[in-house]
């Protein structure tokens, strides 16, 4: 609410630890953690008071079904303000408010907000998921599923400055840059990987139902991966911070100082065409290679673009030593900084 932001949970149900756990639950929504204990005590109340004989409890959330709890899970959706109890806007275990801090350029709360409408998109095709495999709808559930990991694989690829063109080009850049690299989980990565190469028209109750937990599996790592990266960039900035306050020398008297020779350009980047904050994402990356000082050449457009990455570059601690007007475009030239 505002800016704070509250913790939820992803509530998983239908798990099972029989026939060598061959079942995980599948995603039937979010609850915020101090309403988990409340919840955990309704639901286990009405499987004591309601099921038949020699029931488990998978069976009996299966029989109950996932539109059923959706509407348990509605009687706690709202939470009160900040202002009305701080607490809830505390994790389980911590002290401090939760909250993920990111750049405060407009380009890089654009990001945050792209990313996090893509993965709370593929929970809600996770959701829609489960409905359709409940329906019998198979082949309708494993294309969802997919789409589902599709959509969060999309939103992890935003962070390094690529837009969606499609699924084929979604699937091939996330090897790269995501798991190649160890970034994401093999084992959950290889379902999106897996997920291309079968035929959803021939799928039945069991294939749909793997897909459908393969893709939970995939969305909740997608989140996990993602908040780890806002963490490492929080903890960065804030040591930026701290070594520029560190650096920062006395006031001396002015002194005139002969003009410095010219500095070579190492590196330029045409982001022409380039939208927000796609172009400031590729600019910041293309920094993260270069030495402390090096100047980078960037060619963007007028409008949103040299309005808000100039400033997200200043923001993220890189100089912005010259901006030129060229055409209907805007050149700049950004000295990479801490």
């Amino acid at each position: 609410m505002g800016e704070h932001i509250a913790p939820y949970y992803q509530v998983l149900l239908g798990g099972h630890m029989t026939e060598n756990a061959n079942s995980y639950g599948l995603a039937t929504g979010k609850i915020h953690g101090k309403y988990i204990p409340t919840f955990i005590e309704e639901l286990t109340g009405k499987y004591t008071a309601e099921r038949n004989e020699e029931e488990s409890f998978t069976d009996y959330v299966a029989r109950l079904g996932k539109a059923e709890i959706k509407q348990i899970l509605s009687k706690y959706d709202k939470i009160p303000s900040y202002e009305e109890a701080p607490e809830f806007y505390v994790d389980t275990g911590d002290t401090k408010d939760y909250q993920l801090k990111t750049g405060v350029g407009e380009c890089a709360g654009e990001v945050v907000a792209l990313v996090s409408m893509k993965l709370e998109e593929a929970d809600r095709l996770i959701y829609e998921s489960g409905l359709n495999l409940e329906k019998g709808e198979y082949q309708d559930s494993a294309e969802l599923a997919f789409n589902a990991m599709i959509r969060a694989a999309d939103g992890l690829l935003t962070t390094v400055g690529l837009q969606y063109i499609d699924d084929a080009t979604t699937v091939s850049e996330f090897r790269p840059h995501f798991f190649e690299p160890g970034n994401f989980f093999p084992g959950y990565c290889a379902h999106i990987f897996k997920a291309t190469e079968e035929d959803a028209s021939t799928f039945d109750h069991e294939l749909a139902h793997r897909r459908v937990e393969e893709a939970t599996l995939f969305v909740e790592e997608s989140h996990n991966v993602y908040n780890r990266m806002r963490i490492k960039q929080e903890e960065e900035e804030e040591s930026r911070r701290k070594a520029r306050r560190s650096r920062r020398p006395a006031r001396k008297p002015r002194v005139v100082r002969k003009a410095k020779p010219v500095e070579e350009i190492l590196d330029s980047l045409d982001l022409k065409g380039v939208a927000c904050p796609f172009n400031y994402v590729q600019a910041k990356i293309r920094l993260e290679t270069m030495d402390l000082g090096q100047l980078l050449e960037v060619t963007i457009d007028d409008g949103a673009p040299i309005e808000n990455v100039p400033k997200s570059l200043t923001n993220d601690g890189h100089e912005i030593v010259d901006t030129k007007k060229i055409g209907k475009h805007y050149r700049l030239t950004v000295r990479k900084g801490e």
